[in-house]
C-alpha cells in the first residue's frame, strides 16, 4: 500500500511536468509514494524512486487512441496492486484516467488544472471535447480539484459551472534553494552574455506567443546593444526562426533549445520576459524572481497579477498580447 499515487502523462518537461516532478521528490518522508507516468518516454526530470509507466510512447496519435483502453486496465492494475489512498493527476487527459480509474478501485483521486480552461478549450474541437468530459465528470464525482491560481479558480466556477466547495487553490511549488544552487553554476558559452541579455524560457508553443517578443526585440534593436535568449522547443520554432531572420535580427537571437537548468542562464541575464496568451499560474516568472532576475510580463492571467502584484510591486506587466502574427 502506498499513500499517494502520482499520474502525469510523461517527464518530458513542461510545467505541469515539473510541478509533479518538485511534488514528487520534496514530499515529506512520511507519506509512501509512487510516481505512474502513461507513456515510458524518455525522463528529462529526474525523480528520486523509479517512476511505473503504462504504455510505451507512440508518435502516431491513432495508436494513442486505440490504446486507451490498455492505458485504463493498466492503471487499475497498479491501483489495485499498490492500493494507494490518493491518486493526483495533473494534466487533462491524465485527470479523465484518475476520475474513471476510482469507479474501480478504493482510491481518491484529486485532478489539478494546469491551464486557464476558457484558453485551452478554444485552441481546438479535441482540446474543448476533453474538457468538457473532465469537468463533467468530475462535477458528476464530486471530485476535489487543485486550481493553481484564484483565476483558474474563478473560470472552473463561472465558465464550467463548478461547486466552489470542490476547489482548492494552491499556487505550484517552488524549490527555491534548488534554484539558488543551479543559477550559481557556469554556462559554457559565456560569449552568450556579452551585450545585454533578454531572456525568455518556455516551449515553443502557440499559448507562448514568443513572436510578440521577437517583433518588439527587432525595435529595440534599432537603439539598443541587446541580444535575445531564447529557451525552450516545440511547434512553433521554424516559425519563430523564420521570423527573426525576416526582420534581420537572427544574429542577435539565439535559439538554445530545452535546458536541464534554465537557470543559470537566467540568473546571468540582464532581465525576464513572459510574452504568452495564456498561463495558468506562471512559475517561470517566479522562477525568474528567484534567480534575482527582473521580470516583465504579458498580462496573459489573472494569476501574473497575484504574483507581481496589482501595485507592480516585484515586476512590471504589460498590456495582454494580441495573438496576431506576423
Amino acid at each position: 500500500m502506498v499513500d499517494i499515487l502520482f499520474l502525469i502523462r510523461n517527464l518530458q518537461g513542461g510545467g505541469a511536468e515539473r510541478v509533479a516532478t518538485t511534488l514528487f521528490n520534496t514530499i515529506t518522508q512520511s507519506y509512501s509514494r509512487k510516481l505512474v507516468t502513461i507513456y515510458d518516454s524518455n525522463e528529462r526530470y529526474n525523480v528520486h524512486e523509479p517512476s511505473l509507466s503504462l504504455i510505451r510512447h507512440s508518435n502516431n496519435k491513432y495508436i494513442r487512441k486505440m490504446s486507451i483502453p490498455i492505458v485504463l486496465l493498466r492503471q487499475i492494475h497498479i491501483c489495485k496492486k499498490y492500493n494507494p489512498k490518493i491518486v493526483i493527476s495533473f494534466l487533462d487527459y491524465d485527470n479523465i484516467l484518475n476520475i474513471i480509474t476510482s469507479l474501480f478501485t478504493n482510491h481518491t483521486p484529486i485532478i489539478s488544472i494546469h491551464g486557464m480552461p476558457t484558453f485551452q478549450g478554444s485552441l481546438y474541437f479535441c482540446g474543448k471535447l476533453i474538457q468538457k468530459i473532465q469537468f463533467s465528470l468530475s462535477r458528476l464525482r464530486k471530485t476535489p480539484i487543485i486550481a493553481v491560481s484564484h483565476g483558474v479558480k474563478r473560470e472552473l466556477i463561472s465558465k464550467y459551472k463548478i461547486n466552489q466547495n470542490q476547489i482548492s487553490v494552491l499556487y505550484n511549488p517552488i524549490d527555491t534553494e534548488n534554484i539558488s544552487i543551479k543559477a550559481k553554476e557556469k554556462v559554457s558559452n559565456q560569449s552568450l552574455f556579452r551585450n545585454h541579455t533578454i531572456i525568455t524560457v518556455g516551449s515553443l508553443t502557440a499559448a507562448k506567443g514568443q513572436w510578440h517578443l521577437i517583433r518588439v526585440f527587432s525595435e529595440l534593436q534599432k537603439e539598443l546593444d541587446v541580444q535575445l535568449l531564447i529557451l525552450g522547443e516545440g511547434d512553433e520554432e521554424k516559425y519563430l526562426k523564420n521570423l527573426a531572420k525576416d526582420l534581420n535580427i537572427s544574429n542577435a537571437i539565439k535559439f538554445i533549445g530545452w535546458q536541464e537548468n534554465p537557470y543559470k542562464y537566467i540568473a546571468k541575464s540582464t532581465i525576464f520576459v513572459l510574452p504568452s496568451l495564456s498561463e495558468s499560474f506562471g512559475n517561470v516568472i517566479v522562477e525568474a524572481m528567484a534567480c534575482g532576475c527582473p521580470v516583465i510580463t504579458s498580462d496573459c492571467s489573472p494569476s501574473v497579477h497575484e504574483i507581481i502584484g496589482d501595485d507592480r510591486k516585484y515586476g512590471l506587466i504589460s498590456a495582454k498580447m494580441s495573438g496576431i502574427r506576423h
